[in-house]
C-alpha cells in the first residue's frame, strides 16, 4: 500500500520507517526453531531471510525515486536509534527516504552516542539523553501519567540508566519477565543465546 499511494500521489519526496527484523523478514514464515533445525542451502527462496525485503526494495526502485538506501547492502547503515539522535529512548527503526528528483539525500549522522569520546569527523558526539535528565525540571500541577505497579518499581530501582532486564539478578529474570522469558538453560539447548 505505501508503494502504491508513493506511484499515485507521486510525492517530493517520502520517508519510510519500519522495525529492524523489516531487512532480515522472509516472503514465508517458518517457526526459529523450524529454521535452526535446517541448513540455510535447504530453506526454498521464499524462506530466506531478507526475501521479502529485497522484493519490496525492488518494488520501490521500480518506483523511479532516488533512494538512501537500494538494497540488503546499505540496510544495516540504514537501521538508525533514536538515542543517537537525542531522544532519551533507545529505538531502532529502518529509515528509507526517497526523492523524486535527486539525487539520493543521505540518512542524518548521530549527535550523541553511549561510547565515551566517540566522534562523527571531527566533532564530539554528545552522550545519551536519560529519560531522567529529559524530564529534570518539569513541574507540572497535574501531570498526566499512570503510576508503575508496585512490582515494576521494585525492578526498575535495580537497573541501572540504559540498563534493561538483564541487570537484574538473574534469579530475578523469570518473576520479571513473566511469560516472556523463555529459560536460559533450555534456550542454550535449543541454540539460543538467552532469555528473552
Amino acid at each position: 500500500e505505501f508503494i502504491r499511494v508513493v506511484r499515485e500521489a507521486k510525492p517530493a519526496f517520502f520517508a519510510f520507517e519500519e522495525v529492524p527484523g523489516f531487512v532480515r523478514a522472509a516472503k514465508s514464515h517458518i517457526s526459529f526453531y523450524e529454521r535452526v533445525k535446517r541448513r540455510p542451502e535447504d530453506l526454498g527462496p521464499e524462506l530466506r531471510l531478507g526475501s521479502a525485503f529485497e522484493e519490496i526494495m525492488e518494488a520501490v526502485k521500480d518506483t523511479g525515486y532516488f533512494l538512501s538506501c537500494s538494497d540488503s547492502s546499505c540496510a544495516k547503515g540504514s537501521i538508525l536509534n533514536a538515542a543517537d539522535f537525542g531522544v532519551p529512548q533507545k529505538r531502532k527503526r529502518f529509515v528509507l527516504i526517497g526523492i523524486r528528483e535527486g539525487p539520493a539525500v543521505s540518512l542524518p549522522l548521530p549527535t550523541h552516542t553511549n561510547s565515551p569520546c566517540r566522534k562523527v569527523g571531527e566533532t564530539a558526539l554528545k552522550p545519551w539523553v536519560t529519560l531522567k535528565a529529559a524530564v529534570d525540571g518539569l513541574d507540572e500541577s497535574a501531570p498526566e501519567h499512570l503510576e508503575f505497579a508496585s512490582t515494576w518499581r521494585d525492578y526498575l530501582r535495580m537497573v541501572p540508566p540504559g540498563g534493561c532486564w538483564r541487570d537484574l539478578p538473574s534469579d530475578m529474570h523469570k518473576a520479571a519477565l513473566g511469560g516472556a522469558f523463555d529459560d536460559p538453560e533450555n534456550a542454550e539447548t535449543k541454540g539460543l543465546k538467552g532469555g528473552r
